[in-house]
């Protein structure tokens, strides 16, 4: 009984419902696209569900629909195949392309001048169309020179926030597997002469 009573009571609902859904992720892709994941955080995250939702009640702690929402939404409480978490992982990968382009001008910069650049303005236009974008605040890749030769480049990571190059575990993380693991994203550069064969000493009995 429940596919005819569905059929005629929800089915529109549930289309709808549907719809919405696939609204609110296109907005999330648009906003990322034209601004940053901040942005996205700050505005989809605390701003009105009821907006792309509304019948649905999030009024629980938990966010999780009712029973009757659960009968009448058959397809559109369904795993849509697009997410936030897929949204965010097109940026990083966006990211870590604009840090390979910004890595690759610095050393072709410093392989012509014979030092690094004190900006990443230096590089433009000569090395980059325009300054490297870092998708996860919407300002540039942060970008510095260390006292003893080398740089640091990076992005504010996931948590949008300047940690100041800092690449250790953000809470919540066990393991570093990638540059996202850390509070602030930061490209990997090649070590030093010493810290190479410091890598490599045998270690003293």
């Amino acid at each position: 009984m429940y596919g005819p009573l569905w059929r005629v009571a929800w089915v529109d609902q549930d289309e709808l419902m549907a719809l919405n859904c696939w609204q609110f992720y296109i907005e999330h892709e648009r906003t990322a696209r034209s601004n940053s994941w901040a942005m996205v955080a700050d505005h989809f995250t605390n701003g009105p569900a009821s907006e792309y939702f509304p019948w649905i009640s999030l009024g629980d702690d938990k966010g999780r629909t009712g029973w009757y929402d659960r009968l009448r939404f058959l397809f559109s409480n369904e795993p849509f195949s697009v997410s936030d978490n897929l949204i965010r992982k097109t940026l990083d990968a966006q990211v870590q392309q604009q840090m390979a382009i910004t890595a690759i001008a610095l050393a072709r910069y410093k392989l012509r001048t014979g030092t690094l650049p004190s900006g990443l303005g230096a590089l433009v236009p000569d090395y980059l169309k325009a300054l490297p974008r870092d998708r996860m605040d919407g300002k540039s890749l942060r970008y510095r020179v260390l006292p003893g030769g080398g740089y640091v480049l990076y992005s504010v990571g996931e948590d949008c926030k300047d940690d100041g190059g800092d690449p250790a575990l953000r809470p919540g993380k066990k393991y570093y597997r990638q540059i996202w693991d850390g509070r602030d994203a930061v490209w990997p550069t090649a070590a030093t002469s010493d810290e190479a064969a410091a890598a490599i000493k045998p270690a003293e009995r």
